[in-house]
C-alpha cells in the first residue's frame, strides 16, 4: 500500500510540473494554486520519488526480488530526468513506477494466498 501511494503522490506531484492542464486547474479551484510553482513542485516530487524507492526496496527485501527496485530507480531517474530532457520521457517512468507498484501487489497477493493453502 505504501509504494501505490507513493507512486501516485509521485505522478501527481509530476503531473503538476509537467503542466497537465485540468490538475493545475483543479488545484487553483480548490485554493492550493501557491503550490504550482516549481521551486515547490520540484523538491517535493524528489521527496514521493524517494518514498516510493524505498517502498520498493523494502518489498523487493521481503519478497527477495532486487530486479523491481533496479527497474524503479531507472524508472525514477527517468521521470525526474524527463521533465529537463523529454517529457514524454517523465511520463513513461512514472507509468513505469505504477506497473512496479501493481505487479508488486499482485506478487504480494499470490504470495498470501499461497501461504494460506500450505
Amino acid at each position: 500500500m505504501k509504494q501505490i501511494l507513493g507512486s501516485v503522490s509521485s505522478l501527481i506531484v509530476g503531473a503538476c510540473c509537467l503542466g497537465l492542464t485540468p490538475l493545475l486547474s483543479g488545484l487553483t479551484a480548490v485554493g492550493l494554486g501557491f503550490l504550482i510553482n516549481d521551486l515547490i513542485l520540484l523538491p517535493l516530487l524528489a521527496l514521493f520519488l524517494g518514498f516510493t524507492l524505498w517502498a520498493i526496496f523494502t518489498a523487493s527485501k521481503r519478497h527477495k526480488r532486487k530486479a523491481s527496485f533496479y527497474i524503479g530507480v531507472v524508472a525514477s531517474t527517468v521521470a525526474f530526468g524527463g521533465l529537463w530532457l523529454f517529457k514524454p520521457l517523465s511520463y513513461a517512468g512514472f507509468a513505469m513506477l505504477i506497473g512496479i507498484a501493481i505487479w508488486d501487489f499482485l506478487k504480494a497477493r499470490k504470495g498470501a494466498a499461497e501461504s494460506q493453502i500450505s
